[in-house]
């Protein structure tokens, strides 16, 4: 399976089968194929599907759904670069505790530092208050210092 199979199936059936998750979960070439493939073609919809899809499979305590597979599916989503879907990645963090931990929080700012405390901060709502005091924190502690870097082609995040 091949990147633009993996989509038209997706787009087909606008569903993920366990065997399309499988696979994309399990072979290192996919999911560095998929990255590739959607900077050149983007497909947010695809984007969005997936991470949500992911997120639901953790909730569901779905075998082998990992932490590493929720940063696929936020890292997929960033690169489209829409500053609003910075609420549906921190989703993805929030699912769990391990989630909370262990998913980076660089992805939850990848439309910038500024756009994203200007999105949350238009918002009003106590979530992206939250989320906003969180990312300040963060941006205190220096955890955005090599923010180009995480989403240069050229310096891919371990996970992938």
């Amino acid at each position: 399976m091949n990147p633009e199979t993996l989509i038209e199936t997706y787009t087909a059936k606008e569903t993920f089968s366990p065997d399309i998750i499988d696979k994309l979960r399990s072979n290192p070439s996919l999911r560095l194929g998929l990255c590739n493939y959607l900077r050149t073609e983007p497909n947010h919809a695809f984007a969005v599907a997936l991470l949500r899809k992911l997120i639901d499979l953790r909730k569901e305590a779905a075998p082998g759904v990992g932490i590493e597979d929720l940063m696929l599916g936020a890292y997929l989503v960033g690169l489209h670069g829409q500053v609003e879907d910075c609420l549906l990645v921190w989703d993805a963090k929030e699912v769990d505790f391990d989630a909370y931990s262990g998913v980076d929080v660089q992805l939850v700012v990848f439309a910038g530092i500024e756009a994203t405390f200007d999105f949350l901060e238009a918002q009003h709502t106590d979530k992206s208050g939250e989320i906003l005091a969180y990312l300040q924190d963060c941006r205190q502690a220096g955890d955005f210092d090599d923010l180009e870097d995480y989403f240069d082609p050229g310096n891919l995040p371990w996970w992938l």
